[in-house]
């Protein structure tokens, strides 16, 4: 499942290439919407990798895991890849990367709003910044305006003014730990059985069963 039709497309072109013999169905689609599995055979393991669940917000999360958990049976089971909290200079560090690409990929958003919305963003009056909001435990990539500046939009007509060093949030990335991964998944409807690290324990992979499936 991914919004992109020809990610989907190039994924599925490289599985087949090593895998003869593969079915694969894709789904394009978006979490944040309906999330449609149309599970065919039984019994089904749902795997959500690349730490999905971090770039979604708590009610995001908690409403994709209840959409996954109405479509389970009996046996089924969700396997999910999360990343933990850990150093905090190293959380921050893998973002703020000195080649900048995190930079570049974020700039290009506003590069994206110029065409999409007919704005007139320049990028170089933007500063890439990522830090460590520990409250929320989250690692939170913004862009701060180097100086005052307005934008103008022309769809819709409109103006946003930044003061200087005003930061225009432009991605989230939360860190769990097992028991707040636990909590959020029993508050869906899920008990997590198995849990998996690295041996630095950075990363995590988390086995779960839905506790009361509602079909059979």
């Amino acid at each position: 499942m991914d919004i992109s039709s020809e990610a989907l497309r190039n994924g599925v072109d490289s599985l087949s290439s090593k895998y003869a013999g593969l079915d694969i169905k894709t789904i394009v689609g978006d979490f944040d919407g309906a999330v449609k599995l149309n599970i065919i055979n039984r019994p089904a393991l749902i795997t959500c990798f690349g730490s999905t669940i971090g770039n979604q917000l708590p009610e995001q999360r908690h409403n994709m895991l209840s959409q996954i958990w109405a479509q389970m049976h009996h046996g089924d089971a969700l396997l999910l890849g999360v990343d933990l909290v850990k150093d905090t200079q190293g959380m921050v560090s893998a973002y703020q990367d000195q080649n900048g690409t995190l930079a570049a990929f974020c700039k290009n958003g506003l590069t994206v709003l110029n065409y999409e919305l007919g704005a007139d963003f320049k990028l170089e009056s933007f500063e890439h910044v990522t830090t460590w909001n520990s409250q929320l435990r989250r690692v939170e990539n913004c862009l701060l305006a180097c100086h005052p500046q307005t934008i103008t939009l022309s769809k819709p007509k409109t103006t946003v003014s930044f003061a200087k060093k005003e930061p225009l949030t432009v991605g989230i990335s939360y860190k769990f730990s097992q028991e707040s991964l636990r909590s959020e998944l029993r508050a869906a409807g899920f008990d997590l059985t198995r849990w998996w690290t690295d041996a630095q324990g950075c990363y995590a992979i988390a086995l779960s069963f839905p506790v009361q499936p509602p079909t059979f």
